[in-house]
């Protein structure tokens, strides 16, 4: 099986890194082997060894030895023709794109009826191999919880103009969806996410991440943040900051602003220095940093369920899981253990990750 991922960021990403991890497993689950194809119109990426990379996402389209295309593009135009023209062609869809859905999902049935394919809506397991369900408008949880022997379910993540109140019940709620939430910010100036279109201010922001909070007790939350977009100010930058110390983030994938041709931004005045970039993100790391080992000792001495995902690369006979909250921990076991859950007792925080002791019996 070969499997077309399109997508950019933080969620591409990590769905190529996840089927990477699990290549082995997913290929004694049906049968045969796999392998990734991933298209990303950024000009640098890093993949993890054995990913066939391409920058032009009809690359992945036109590949007739694709047989599944997984869609995190986002939006709805660019999107809707990517999985337009995959049903045409006979391939399977995967997205986990609701606001797709809302718009044009009645074209996008008729097309996989008509060309005999299948479309799906996607929802993560964290750490593991995506569980795909019939694709429907509302919220896709409620029914995947129903799946015997499926002990966790993680949302990958919501633009925050679409995060609904029902999803947010839906989290609270749920005894197998996990209580995290990863919402990108981009910029907590309100002038700069207006530039970039994303359709909310800072204060509607910090009053989402607030409402969810109050909700969910516990909540770990995660973000994208990017450094250096044209025309940022000291004073944007600060409001970033402000943000960040507001809703106290677990951790955040953090970005440099890179120009990538075609794009509004890269015709952009005002293009930031590069040694202010750097100081800007240095003093963005130190502060994840600190906010990040706040939340990580309120858990030090807890024993948490933890799924098994990988032998850890630094240490012999030390295997790494993810926590309910995305962290991970690393502890001794055996890599039979691989893909099960184990209780484990985290000893010591790291910033970003724990150390622990598997819990027997």
């Amino acid at each position: 099986m070969k499997i077309g991922v399109v997508g950019l960021g933080t969620v591409g990403f990590g769905v190529v890194e996840i089927l990477t991890q699990q290549k082995e497993r997913l290929e004694k689950q049906i049968g045969e082997e796999v392998t990734v194809k991933y298209g990303c119109s950024l000009d640098e990426v890093t993949l993890p060894e054995g990913i066939i990379y391409t920058q032009d996402f009809n690359d992945v389209i036109n590949d007739d030895e694709v047989d599944v295309v997984v869609e995190l593009i986002g939006g709805t135009t660019i999107a809707k023709k990517i999985i337009i023209e995959a049903l045409k062609k006979g391939k399977n869809v995967v997205t986990a794109n609701k606001a797709l859905i809302a718009h044009d999902g009645q074209e996008i049935f008729e097309t996989a009826a008509k060309h005999h394919a299948k479309f799906y809506y996607e929802a993560s397991v964290g750490g593991g191999i995506p569980v795909v369900v019939p694709a429907k408008e509302d919220l896709i949880a409620n029914e995947i919880e129903k799946i015997e022997g499926l002990e966790r379910i993680r949302f990958m993540t919501p633009h925050p103009k679409d995060l609904s109140d029902e999803l947010i019940e839906v989290m609270a709620t749920s005894k197998k969806v996990c209580k995290h939430m990863h919402l990108p910010m981009q910029s907590g100036s309100s002038r700069l996410l207006k530039l970039m279109n994303r359709h909310y201010t800072k204060e509607q922001y910090i009053a989402l991440a607030k409402k969810i909070q109050e909700r969910i007790p516990g909540v770990s939350f995660t973000t994208d943040i990017i450094v250096g977009f044209p025309g940022e100010t000291e004073e944007d930058f600060e409001e970033t900051l402000d943000v960040v110390r507001e809703v106290g983030f677990d951790s955040a994938y953090t970005y440099v602003y890179s120009k990538r041709s075609g794009t509004p931004a890269a015709s952009m005045e005002d293009q930031v220095d590069k040694d202010v970039i750097k100081d800007r993100f240095d003093r963005l790391l130190a502060l994840l940093k600190e906010t990040s080992a706040k939340n990580c000792k309120k858990k030090v001495g807890d024993i948490e369920r933890v799924l098994i995902e990988e032998e850890n690369t630094h240490e012999e006979g030390m295997l790494t899981g993810r926590l309910e909250n995305n962290l991970l921990v690393h502890f001794r076991g055996c890599k039979e253990q691989i893909g099960t859950m184990a209780d484990v007792k985290l000893v010591e925080e790291k910033g970003f990750y724990y150390m622990g002791e598997q819990i027997h019996g």
